[in-house]
Order: structure tokens, then C-alpha cells, then sequence
């Protein structure tokens, strides 16, 4: 169970972090749509694979 909650740990901070950068890359001109959807998908990704996680639908990654 430790190992499952320190993977929930590490999801959060992946998804804060890649929340702040999709900030700065929505925001920024010379940013191609591709790479801002890269970083939309990403985010979606990772917030799917918590709320699994989170729900105990899996216990380990």
C-alpha cells in the first residue's frame, strides 16, 4: 500500500508540474498547437491514471 500511495505522490506532482508548463506554453506565441495538445493529452493522461489509482480500481503501477 506504501508503494501505491508514493505513485500517487509522484502522479500529483507530474500533473502540477506539466499544468504550470501548459500554462506558460498556452501562452506563449511561437508554441505550435501540437505541442500544446501534447501537453493537454499529457495532463488528461495523468489524471486519468490517478483517478484510477485513487479509486482502487488498480493498487499497483
Amino acid at each position: 500500500m506504501k508503494n501505491c500511495a508514493n505513485n500517487i505522490n509522484v502522479l500529483k506532482r507530474w500533473i502540477k508540474i506539466r499544468e504550470e508548463s501548459f500554462e506558460k506554453i498556452k501562452k506563449d506565441p511561437s508554441a505550435s498547437l501540437h505541442e500544446k495538445l501534447m501537453y493537454e493529452f499529457s495532463i488528461d493522461g495523468l489524471t486519468d491514471a490517478l483517478s484510477i489509482i485513487e479509486t482502487g480500481a488498480i493498487k499497483e503501477i
